[in-house]
C-alpha cells in the first residue's frame, strides 16, 4: 500500500510500534514484560538493527510509587518522633507507634481482599494517613498515661484511661470515616479515581480504632513505664542525653500551656468579640478564595513532552517529514544541554499523512539547567519562525493519565459551510484569551478530491450498485489485501495490491476505469467490463479532510493549551466570555469539553461528597452528645479550617484543584476530632458537678496536650507530601498544602471558639427550657471578669 507514515529516532530513520495495553491491565506489569523481551527480540535482528524504547508510561508510575513510598517511610518517622518528644517515654512511643504497621499491613490485606493494586493513589491514601492512623492510639495512650501520673497502677490506669476517652474516640474515628466514604463513591472520572482510596483510607482507620481499643491498653497494662510516673528532678537525673531534649521540650510546651487557661477564661468574658473574630476569618478566607485560580491538575515537571505539529491539507508524507525534520533539528540544537532524546512520527493510527507528534525526553531534573515549564516557553516563543508547518506544545501526563489539550470547545451545528465559519470566528476570539496558547481548529481546510456522482439509472442497466462500485474504487486507491505469504523462514507477510501512481494521475485515468457489472462478454465468457464514466459523473474539486460529529451532529473542534502556572478554569471563563460575545444562529452553540468539563464535574462532584460528608459527621455528633445543638459547637470548626487552606494555597502560590479539594473534604473529619475531644470532656465534668465555666478550663487544661499532640503528629505525617520531593510529586502536594493550613487555624481557633460557642449553645437551651417552664429564667451566674453578661445572658449555669 501506499506509505502514509514515518518516524524518527534523534534523526534516524526508524520504524515505531506503539504498543496498548488492554483495559483494566497493569501498566507497569505490561511494561516489565515488554522489556523482558525486548533484549531476546533484539538478539534475533540483524546487527544493524537496534530496538529504543522511546516511551514508557511506567517509568513515571515507578517514580511515583518510589516517591509516595519514601514519603511514608520518612512521615511515619517523624509522627513517632513528635509521639516521643510530646510522651518523653520511649515505652510509650512504641505502644502508640505499634498501631501504625498493623494499620498498615492491614489496609494491604482489604487491598488483597478487594482486588486492588498497590498504585499511586492507594500508596497516596496511606502517606496521607500517617499521621491519621496514629491519631487514636495517640489519645487513648496520652489519657493512660495521665491515670498513671494521678497514682493508679497500670492496670486501673489502662482500663479507665481507655474508658474515659472510649467514646469520644469512636466518634472522632467514625466521623473521619463519614468523610472518606463520600468521597470513595463520587460520580464521573473522579469519583473512580478516588475509589481506591477512599476505601483504603477508611478500612485503615477502622482498623487503628481497633488497635487502640485492644492492643494499645493491653500493652499498657503489662508493661511497666517507670519513666511515666517520673517527674521534675527525678526525670532530669535519671534521663539520657536524647530524653533530656523530650524533657526541656516538655516543659517548655507545659509553660505554654499554663497560659491556655488564661487565655480561655477572658475568651469567655469576651464572647461575643471571639464570635466575631471568627465570623472575620471566614471572611478573609472567602476574600482569599476570590484570588486563587481553578485548575484541573496543577503543572509538574515530568520529564517529557510533545509537541503536535501538522502541515497544508493535502501535503504528502515527503513535505511534511521535511518541514517536522526542521523542526526537529531546531529542538535537538536549541535544547541540546537539556534533551536525553527526541523521536518523531508523522501519520500512524489513523492520523492524516500532514499531522505528527514530536516527543521530548529530558535528562532528569538534576542533570539540566533548566526546568520542563522553562523549555516549554522558550520553545513556544520560536514555533512561528517554521513556516508552513503549525505546531503546538502538548501537556504532561498527569498522574491520572491523559495528555489530551486542557481546553477544547465543540463548535456544534447543523450546516456545513456556516459551521466553519461560525468556527473560524470562535478561533478568532479565542486567540485574543490571555493565557491560552496555541488554539488549534480540527478544520484543516479543504484538500483536492475527486468527486463521482453516480447515475443510478445507467449503473442499474449496466447491472452496478452503488455498493460495487465503491468496493471496487476503495482498493484501488487504498489498496487491500489479496493474500498473505509466508518466507522461508516462516514469518508471514500481507500481499497488499494497489493501483500504480501511474494509473491515477488525472480525472481521465479514473474515468476509464473498467467496473465488473453483471452482463456477460460473449467473447471471453466474462462479466462485461463496464467504463466508470458510463454510469458516472467524475469531476475535481475539494472536500474537508474529516467529517466529525457528535450525537449524530457536525461540529468542529478547537483544542487549545494553557501557559503554564496559569489557572485553566480562570482561562476558560475568559474564554467562555469571549465566546459569548459573538451571537451564534439558532442552532448552532458551543460546548467546553477536555479539561474545562473535568474540573466543572469535580467541582460537583466534591460538592456533593462534602454536604454528604457534613451531614454525616452531624448526625454521629448528635448521636454522641445526644443533642441537636452540641454539634453545631464543634461543627463551627469546618469554617475556621478555610482560612487556612486559603492561606496555604496562597503561600505556596496554590490553586483549587482536584487534590486540594480532596484535602478539603478529608479536613472537614480531621478537624472535628479537637472538638469532640474537648466538649466530651466538658460533659464528663458537668455531669461530676462541676459547673459549665469550670468544667470547660479543667477540659481545656486536660484535653489541651492530645489535641496538640495529634494536630502536629498530623501535621509532620504530611510534611514529606508537602514538600513535593520526587518527580511528579508537585500534582500531590496540594493536598498536603489544604490539610496542614487548614489544620494550623481550625485547631488554634478551635481551642477558644468551640468553648465560646458551646457556651451560648447551651444559654439558648436553658432559655428554651425557661420558656417552656412558664417562663422562668435559671439563675445568672457571673461571669469570669465576675460581672453578669449583658441583655441577662447566661454565662455559668451548671448542666441540666
Amino acid at each position: 500500500g501506499e506509505r502514509r507514515s514515518a518516524s524518527l529516532y534523534k534523526d534516524t530513520v526508524a520504524l515505531s510500534l506503539e504498543v496498548l495495553k488492554i483495559s483494566g491491565s497493569n501498566t507497569v506489569q505490561v511494561a516489565d514484560n515488554i522489556k523482558s523481551v525486548l533484549g531476546e527480540i533484539e538478539r534475533q535482528l540483524p546487527a544493524d538493527v537496534q530496538l529504543r524504547l522511546t516511551k514508557d508510561d511506567s517509568r513515571r508510575i515507578k517514580s511515583s510509587l518510589e516517591d509516595v513510598q519514601l514519603t511514608i517511610g520518612v512521615g511515619a518517622v517523624l509522627t513517632v518522633l513528635i509521639i516521643y518528644l510530646f510522651l518523653n517515654s520511649w515505652r510509650s512511643t512504641v505502644i502508640t507507634g505499634l498501631t501504625l504497621p498493623v494499620s498498615i499491613i492491614s489496609a494491604f490485606f482489604a487491598m488483597w481482599v478487594l482486588g486492588f493494586t498497590v498504585n499511586t493513589m492507594t500508596l497516596l491514601a496511606l502517606s496521607l494517613a500517617i499521621g491519621l492512623l496514629i491519631d487514636d492510639a495517640i489519645v487513648v495512650r496520652e489519657n493512660i498515661v495521665r491515670h498513671v501520673a494521678m497514682g493508679k497502677d497500670h492496670h486501673q490506669a489502662a482500663k479507665e484511661g481507655t474508658d474515659e476517652i472510649g467514646l469520644a474516640v469512636f466518634a472522632t474515628t467514625m466521623a473521619v470515616v463519614a468523610v472518606f466514604i463520600p468521597v470513595a463513591f463520587m460520580g464521573g472520572q473522579i469519583g473512580k479515581i478516588f475509589f481506591q482510596f477512599g476505601v483504603t483510607v477508611s478500612f485503615a482507620v477502622i482498623v487503628s480504632l481497633f488497635v487502640s481499643f485492644t492492643l494499645d491498653p493491653m500493652l499498657s497494662s503489662v508493661w511497666y513505664d517507670p519513666e511515666a510516673v517520673q517527674h521534675g528532678e527525678a526525670a532530669w537525673e535519671s534521663a539520657g542525653p536524647i530524653r533530656r531534649v523530650a524533657l526541656r521540650f516538655d516543659r517548655w510546651f507545659e509553660r505554654i500551656a499554663d497560659h491556655y487557661p488564661n487565655g480561655l477564661r477572658w475568651a469567655m468574658s469576651h464572647r461575643l468579640a471571639v464570635l466575631g473574630g471568627a465570623v472575620a476569618s471566614v471572611v478573609l478566607a472567602g476574600v482569599i478564595y476570590t484570588q486563587l485560580g481553578f485548575t484541573w491538575m496543577p503543572d509538574f515537571d515530568g520529564g517529557e513532552f510533545s509537541v503536535s505539529f501538522r502541515t497544508a491539507p493535502g501535503s504528502n508524507l515527503q513535505y511534511t517529514l521535511g518541514k517536522a525534520r526542521e523542526l526537529d533539528g531546531f529542538i535537538r540544537k536549541e535544547f541540546k544541554e537539556d534533551l536525553d532524546f527526541t523521536s518523531l512520527s508523522t501519520g500512524g493510527r489513523g492520523g492524516g499523512i500532514n499531522n505528527g507528534n514530536i516527543n521530548l525526553r529530558l535528562k532528569p531534573r538534576s542533570e539540566r539547567p533548566h526546568s520542563q515549564f522553562e523549555i516549554q516557553s522558550k520553545l513556544r516563543g520560536s514555533l512561528g519562525k517554521f513556516p508552513g508547518i503549525n505546531a503546538s506544545i502538548g501537556q504532561t501526563q498527569t498522574i491520572f493519565g491523559g495528555r489530551g489539550a486542557p481546553i477544547t470547545v465543540n463548535v456544534q451545528g447543523p450546516e456545513p459551510q456556516r459551521l466553519k465559519l461560525i468556527a473560524s470566528q470562535v478561533l478568532e476570539a479565542m486567540k485574543k484569551v490571555p493565557g491560552m496558547a496555541e488554539p488549534q481548529s480540527s478544520d484543516e481546510g479543504n484538500i483536492p478530491q475527486l468527486n463521482v456522482s453516480v447515475d443510478r439509472q445507467q449503473a442499474w442497466a449496466a447491472g452496478l450498485g452503488i455498493n460495487a462500485i465503491a468496493n471496487t474504487l476503495q482498493p484501488l486507491f487504498s489498496g487491500f489485501r489479496a493474500s498473505v505469504w509466508q518466507d522461508p523462514a516462516g514469518y508471514t507477510h500481507d500481499v497488499v495490491v494497489i493501483f500504480p501512481d501511474s494509473l491515477r494521475r488525472n480525472e481521465s485515468d479514473v474515468a476509464n476505469l473498467l467496473i465488473n457489472g453483471s452482463g456477460i462478454d460473449s467473447r471471453t465468457g466474462l462479466p462485461a467490463g463496464v467504463m466508470l464514466s458510463q454510469v458516472a459523473d467524475i469531476k475535481a474539486g475539494v472536500g474537508p479532510q474529516q467529517i466529525e460529529r457528535r450525537a449524530l451532529e457536525r461540529q468542529i473542534r478547537i483544542n487549545a493549551q494553557v501557559l503554564p502556572n496559569t489557572p485553566i478554569g480562570d482561562v476558560a471563563d475568559r474564554a467562555k466570555a469571549a465566546i459569548d460575545s459573538l451571537v451564534l444562529p439558532p442552532g448552532y452553540r458551543t460546548v467546553f469539553t477536555g479539561s474545562v468539563q473535568d474540573l466543572n464535574d469535580t467541582k460537583r462532584y466534591v460538592g456533593e461528597a462534602l454536604m454528604l460528608a457534613v451531614i454525616f459527621i452531624y448526625l454521629i455528633l448528635a448521636s454522641l452528645f445526644g443533642s441537636f445543638l452540641q454539634p453545631l459547637a464543634i461543627m463551627l470548626a469546618l469554617p475556621l479550617s478555610f482560612l487556612g487552606v486559603m492561606l496555604a494555597l496562597l503561600v505556596t502560590k496554590g490553586t483549587i484543584n482536584v487534590m486540594s479539594m480532596i484535602g478539603i473534604i478529608m479536613l472537614m473529619g480531621l478537624v472535628t476530632k479537637n472538638g469532640i475531644l474537648l466538649i466530651d470532656f466538658v460533659n464528663q465534668r458537668r455531669e461530676e458537678g462541676e459547673d459549665r465555666l469550670q468544667a470547660i478550663l479543667e477540659a481545656g487544661r486536660i484535653r489541651l496536650r492530645p489535641i496538640i499532640m495529634t494536630t502536629v503528629a498530623m501535621i509532620f505525617g504530611m510534611l514529606p507530601l508537602a514538600f513535593a520531593i520526587g518527580e511528579g510529586a508537585e500534582q500531590r502536594a496540594p493536598m498536603a498544602h489544604a490539610v496542614i493550613g487548614g489544620l494550623i487555624t481550625s485547631t488554634m481557633l478551635t481551642l477558644f471558639v468551640v468553648p465560646v460557642v458551646y457556651s451560648l449553645l447551651d444559654d439558648f437551651t436553658l432559655w428554651l427550657k425557661s420558656r417552656r417552664n412558664g417562663g422562668q429564667d435559671a439563675a445568672v451566674e457571673p461571669t469570669p471578669a465576675g460581672h453578669h453578661l449583658p441583655d441577662g445572658v447566661l454565662a455559668n449555669s451548671t448542666r441540666p
